[in-house]
């Protein structure tokens, strides 16, 4: 028996699906379910590509049972949407938002997971190529890595889901564009420091990897604070900002909306 391997991506990536013919998008695949198979076929083998979520893997197999497919369709990878990290050790209410499996620790600070899509997470909403990757999808991964490698490695049991994580610095360099097929996330420890039981500061280096080629880099440089301890430091610092703020506004020329005059004047600058 023959055998091939094609794709399956998330509906926002018709351009990347449109212009290879290894790849489908999965409402496409679940239509094409729909139409008879005309002669002999033979296995076809499909792996899962960035931008299927559960919900919608979940109906494809559905189909692909009900219509008695399961010996010419074959779904190699679909286990690994079942091991997103947890809502909590990434800080996200919806699991549409995380798009990291959990981190495994490979060696002393290093650290893997898996780049996972959801077509319907939040940066993914507007502004999509439809080819590659948009880079603040990598930034926004690398910063959940962050904070799931801290939830589980940092922070003892305790500890964890207590702290508020400040980003101080983050460095990225990109190398060439990412697609939505496999990417593997890569996480080694620069820097670590916990002086007492409320605070820690970190710099962590975050390499994604596509085809056993880098693709992308990211640095970022963190702290976190227990949230007892900063949280009033936090609102002292909400509640300068407003009253600098109003103070600036009252002593600023600012025209005034009810000045048809003044807008009139502001509006030639």
């Amino acid at each position: 028996m023959s055998h091939s391997i094609r794709y399956i991506v998330g509906d926002k990536f018709a351009g990347f699906a449109n212009s290879n013919q290894e790849v489908i998008t999965i409402s496409n695949f679940e239509r094409s379910l729909d139409y008879p198979l005309i002669g002999n076929h033979s296995e076809i083998s499909f792996l899962i590509g960035q931008g299927v979520n559960i919900e919608s893997l979940q109906k494809l197999l559905q189909k692909i049972e009900q219509k008695n497919l399961q010996e010419v369709i074959k779904i190699k990878n679909s286990h690994l949407l079942y091991l997103k990290e947890s809502a909590k050790q990434v800080h996200k209410a919806k699991l549409k938002n995380i798009m990291i499996t959990a981190p495994l620790k490979t060696s002393e600070a290093c650290y893997e997971s898996l780049l996972i899509l959801d077509d319907e997470c939040a940066e993914m909403d507007d502004h999509v190529t439809g080819q590659h990757i948009q880079g603040m999808v990598l930034v926004e991964a690398a910063r959940q890595m962050m904070l799931a490698v801290t939830e589980h490695y940092y922070l003892n049991q305790e500890e964890q889901n207590k702290y508020y994580f400040v980003l101080n610095k983050i460095m990225t360099e990109f190398q060439q564009f990412a697609f939505p097929l496999d990417i593997k996330i890569k996480c080694r420890q620069i820097d670590f420091s916990k002086k007492n039981a409320s605070s820690l500061s970190a710099c962590l280096n975050f390499e994604f990897i596509q085809n056993e080629k880098l693709i992308t880099t990211v640095n970022i440089d963190f702290s976190a604070y227990l949230g007892s301890k900063l949280a009033n430091h936090e609102a002292r610092l909400a509640r300068n900002a407003i009253e600098v703020h109003s103070a600036g506004v009252e002593d600023s020329n600012l025209p005034s909306p009810t000045s048809k005059n003044k807008a009139r004047k502001c509006a030639h600058f």
